[in-house]
């Protein structure tokens, strides 16, 4: 009759053939016996419990070493990857001996266990001083007093081999069958411990590897989820959810279809049929989502179709999606600043053509007046016209003094004009709704760029109208304010400032934003509606002019800008202007020379200005040699340096500018007078490093063209 104690033997310690029976002649079970099957439960319970495997290796050595007193036992682990046997466990042998083989090569003779890990199969060593495969180990076995080693491979359930145990014996000798049987339960034992170790190990770093999958999942900065073959969410991350402003459940509830932009579902639907079709492996789109606000957001959408390693059957899609709505903001404001920085020069290059046209007119207009007798019933006429030119001179100076070239000019100026003039500009955008008050103090003047002034002026007003959609008051202040250094509080140093205020009633500011209102971009208003620059140009204009911008708000009740900027002391009124005295001209020599000797190199590439320009200079006195050809003129110029006395030139020209021609000039004669005639505002000290003696603005240029060359040649 079989007991539970037989199928206990047969399960846990295996065949017959690994079953201990004292000497192995009768075949029957004694006290022996039963106290190792009890050791081996007991190792096996370990194992199952998780206990160390060195831990039950030795344990297993120790329990077939108790057999018998005559020999020492070791476990050996192979390294697969280097195809090397590692110590596992040998509590009796000497340590220099298992630290001298652990690590040791496996090969088909590399003793007793080297060849048994590599063959797989049982290799017994009778006598280790004569054997072949203990060539290499022979004098390290001898000097520990091991004569005869049997090695038995470790095999897992596949078959693959694990390890080795080996038994060791001091006289050379083979295994007894009883001995075998030990070796057998025992290289069980080892085989079900190693694997259950590497299971643990595997089953750990799975864990770990899901942990990290989980913790890269829940804390990405770019959405994240699985969607199903149905095409609905199986998990999203919390980016994916504060990107498109839903909970977890509510967007697996909804799915991806319904929060997709109807512009961009055609699209996306075709590259998911070609993903789940297999047509493509991964796809990326660049779509809009609709928030649960409502608002639309960009996104880029990254997906792929994950597959059963085992069967290739496709199981869910992993997207990721990242926010490029900013980008999206940036790319629609560098493309605007693109085709605004067209127009503006078109519009730049239409004005200096016109500006030809107006110094033109200007000048034929400013000759004809001249010529007509006092009473001549055509001066009121001509009067009319020089009226017309001069308010056409002022839109043209306006149009290019947003020129991308055009440099700042500050100049002493008071602010109150300014302010008003930009209100005018502003003029058509105001709403009936919205009433306009004004308090502008005369005196306060300041040293400033009037065009950046009126763009201040301009954002700020245009913001107010905004926060106002139902109508009210926009007020405009300047004032002259004098901070002392005991002012507590202030926003400013101590001293003399021109305070700019542009004050609402509207919608006002949450405490929150007031601290990134200037940042670049930031913006409150719906997509389309603004590029949230307009504050930050405000508050780079006025620290350029050393000064500060300052914002008070309070919701429902309006908000206030202050701009304050170093005042400055106004002129002295009264001064008129000072004579200058005229003296003879003189010639590079040193020699006084009469004006009329030495002709003015005037050089125009527009011929009716040069021809005005000669008509000017010879009324007075003057000899001029004109060239519409800025090249021939350097020639002309080149061939005599000391045959002129000035040069007039034209700023802008084909092939060589004015500019240019300066620089030629003044290499060739660096003393010479040099007035640029100009349609555009440039900065002083780069004309001065050029070398320009005077600049003259058309289409007044010709005006005082003949008086500036005097007095330059006067010295």
């Amino acid at each position: 009759m079989t007991t539970c104690y037989d199928l206990f033997r047969m399960v846990v310690v295996g065949p017959d053939s690994a079953r201990p029976h004292g000497d192995g002649a009768s075949g029957e079970t004694t006290p022996g016996d039963v106290v190792f099957l009890q050791s081996q439960q007991a190792l096996l319970e370990q194992t199952a419990a998780g206990a160390p495997l060195a831990e039950v290796l030795a344990g297993i050595v120790r329990l077939v070493e108790s057999r018998s007193s005559e020999m020492v036992c070791s476990i050996l682990l192979l390294d697969r990857t280097a195809q090397v046997v590692r110590h596992g466990a040998a509590p009796s042998l000497p340590e220099t001996f298992t630290r001298a083989i652990d690590g040791a090569a496996i090969g088909p003779e590399a003793g007793s266990c080297g060849a048994a890990a590599y063959r797989g199969e049982v290799v017994e060593v009778d006598d280790i001083a004569t054997h072949p495969y203990w060539r290499d180990w022979r004098e390290l076995a001898l000097k520990h007093d091991l004569r005869a080693c049997w090695s038995t491979p470790i095999l897992s359930a596949e078959r693959d081999v694990l390890g080795t145990f080996a038994m060791y014996y001091r006289e050379p000798r083979g295994p007894r069958p009883d001995e075998r049987r030990w070796v057998a339960a025992a290289t069980h034992l080892a085989g079900i411990a190693i694997q259950a170790e590497r299971a643990r190990q595997i089953e750990s770093a799975l864990r770990r590897s899901e942990a990290e999958l989980r913790a890269i999942f829940e804390h990405a900065v770019i959405g994240m989820a699985l969607i199903g073959l149905d095409g609905r969410y199986l998990r999203v991350n919390p980016a994916l959810c504060r990107i498109l402003g839903y909970d977890a459940d509510e967007l697996v509830a909804i799915g991806p279809v319904r929060i997709t932009d109807p512009q961009d579902l055609q699209r996306n639907a075709q590259l998911a049929f070609e993903l789940m079709t297999g047509v493509r492996a991964s796809f990326q789109l660049e779509k809009r989502y609709v928030r649960k606000d409502g608002a639309s957001v960009w996104a880029r959408l990254s997906a792929s179709l994950a597959h059963d390693e085992a069967t290739a059957e496709p199981l869910f899609v992993v997207a990721m999606v990242e926010d490029i709505s900013a980008q999206k903001r940036l790319e629609g404001e560098v493309l605007r600043s693109q085709r605004l920085d067209g127009l503006s020069r078109m519009a730049n290059g239409i004005a200096h053509d016109f500006n030809n046209v107006l110094t033109a007119i200007q000048g034929s207009v400013s000759s004809a007046r001249d010529e007509l007798p006092a009473e001549h019933p055509a001066l009121e006429a001509v009067a009319e016209i020089e009226r017309a030119a001069s308010r056409a001179t002022e839109l043209v100076r306006r149009i290019l003094a947003f020129s991308p070239d055009a440099e700042p000019q500050r100049a002493l100026q008071p602010l109150a004009p300014i302010v008003r003039e930009a209100l005018r500009l502003l003029g058509a955008k105001l709403p009936a709704t919205v009433t306009v008050r004004e308090a502008l103090d005369q005196d306060a003047w300041v040293l400033a760029d009037a065009t950046q002034l009126q763009q201040i002026v301009l954002n700020l007003a245009g913001n107010a109208i905004q926060a106002m959609p139902q109508g009210g008051v926009l007020g405009v202040r300047v004032a002259v304010v004098e901070v002392s250094e005991g002012d507590a509080g202030a926003l400013v140093g101590p001293g003399s400032w021109a305070r700019l205020t542009i004050e609402d009633t509207g919608i006002g500011i949450a405490d929150d934003h007031l601290d990134e209102v200037f940042e670049p971009f930031f913006t409150t208003r719906a997509p389309g509606q603004g590029a949230g620059l307009g504050l930050a140009i405000v508050r780079q204009i006025a620290e350029a002019h050393h000064g500060v911008v300052h914002v008070r708000s309070e919701l429902a009740h309006g908000s206030a800008f202050e701009v304050w900027l170093p005042a400055a002391r106004p002129p002295a009124r009264g001064v008129g202007e000072v004579a200058i005295a005229v003296e003879p001209a003189t010639h590079a020599s040193g020699v006084p020379v009469d004006p009329g000797t030495l002709p003015v190199l005037v050089v125009d590439d527009e011929p009716l200005i040069g021809r005005l320009a000669k008509r000017e200079l010879e009324r007075v006195g003057f000899r001029a040699e004109v060239h519409d050809d800025p090249e021939r003129a350097l020639a002309s110029f080149t061939a005599s340096p000391d045959g002129f006395s000035a040069i007039v030139t034209d700023a802008s020209m084909p092939r060589l500018s004015g500019f240019e021609l300066a620089r030629a000039v003044r290499a060739l004669r660096p003393g010479i007078p040099i007035v640029v005639i100009s349609g555009g505002l440039w900065n002083r000290e780069s004309l001065e490093e050029i070398g320009v003696s005077e600049l003259l603005l058309k289409p007044d240029a010709l005006r005082e063209l003949a008086v500036t060359v005097r007095r330059l040649l006067a010295g």
